[in-house]
């Protein structure tokens, strides 16, 4: 018996009915209704438990952190409009995690951005400002990374062939290397079919011992969570969330790799 479902509201409207109204039964028996009491009672507590369940779904559709489905969506497109749309095969889990993030993401700034790439994407992506003197070296500068102080790690000039130069020419003007996020679904190509045999894949059969070892080296069998399998990112969503990102009147040239 849980709160609120049928078993819960019949044994409350029994224990609220006026002593003497049905006769006392012996034994361990006086512990729940009369059958044909326990049979008219349990039919209006169904109508009741049904009504329980609504209201709780509704109450957690209230919230972000327990919003299901297409509420979920509701939530996101109360806040975002069509600029967060749910990814395709997407679950509601890595989806809600999405939408939290977005609502107290910094943006606006190098840091921001490199967050919500690496959070995007699952890798840390490159950012250059061609205009920001601590990205770039100097004519001869033969210093080490560190003692240069260039994020991206290159103390560059015209002889480090390994370096990097800035310009003024280029303001409010940043180049991004980033990487396209790895499917979920790679990993589900690795894993053998429903009683698949050949080449030593592992299907049902193989997976459970019915059949001889596999040879080694032979296939993985395993099960997976829809919610480890993170949404398929396209390369205009990419494109969208940087636009987003870039405070107003600033350019970002973008490579994915």
């Amino acid at each position: 018996m849980a709160t609120g479902d049928v078993t819960d509201f019949t044994y409350r409207a029994w224990r609220l009915m006026p002593a003497g109204w049905c006769p006392a039964l012996p034994g361990a028996a006086q512990n729940a209704p009369p059958p044909v009491l326990n049979a008219v009672l349990a039919g209006m507590a169904w109508g009741l438990a049904q009504v329980y369940a609504q209201q709780q779904f509704v109450e957690a559709q209230a919230r972000i952190a327990t919003a299901q489905g297409g509420f979920l969506d509701l939530w996101a497109n109360d806040f975002f409009g069509q600029n967060l749309p749910r990814f395709t095969y997407e679950q509601d889990g890595p989806y809600r995690t999405r939408i939290e993030y977005n609502l107290t993401a910094p943006r606006g700034t190098v840091a921001g951005m490199t967050a919500m790439l690496t959070e995007l994407t699952g890798a840390a992506p490159l950012i250059f400002e061609p205009a920001n003197a601590a990205q770039v070296g100097g004519y001869g500068c033969l210093a080490t990374p560190a003692a240069a102080g260039g994020t991206l790690g290159w103390g560059a000039s015209y002889t480090d062939t390994t370096g990097v130069i800035g310009s003024l020419l280029l303001p409010d003007q940043v180049f991004i290397t980033c990487s396209f996020p790895q499917s979920g679904f790679a990993v589900l190509g690795n894993l053998g079919g429903w009683g698949q045999l050949a080449n030593d894949v592992a299907g049902l059969g193989y997976g459970y011992g019915s059949r001889a070892t596999p040879a080694a080296g032979g296939g993985a069998f395993g099960g997976v969570d829809l919610n480890s399998i993170p949404g398929l990112v396209t390369e205009a969503y990419i494109y969208s969330q940087i636009a987003a990102w870039m405070p107003a009147g600033n350019i970002a040239w973008t490579y994915i790799t």
